[in-house]
């Protein structure tokens, strides 16, 4: 099997649905978690948003070992 087969499961977000911001002193904040479900390979992730103004997402890409 590879990536693109329907069914295939290689990396859980958590919320998965949507994601809930909370404002502190004039900026919004959230957290989201990305987990490895794949006991025997390591998968490596990168974050990016279609956002019109400027986010910060930290860390934005990195490696999850399994």
């Amino acid at each position: 099997m590879s990536a693109i087969d329907v069914g295939s499961h290689f990396i859980d977000v958590n919320p998965c649905e949507e994601l809930v911001f909370t404002k502190f002193e004039g900026n919004f904040f959230t957290q989201f978690t990305i987990t490895n479900p794949c006991p025997n390979s390591n998968i490596a992730f990168y974050v990016y948003t279609s956002a019109p103004i400027p986010v910060k997402i930290i860390p934005n890409a990195g490696f999850i070992e399994s």
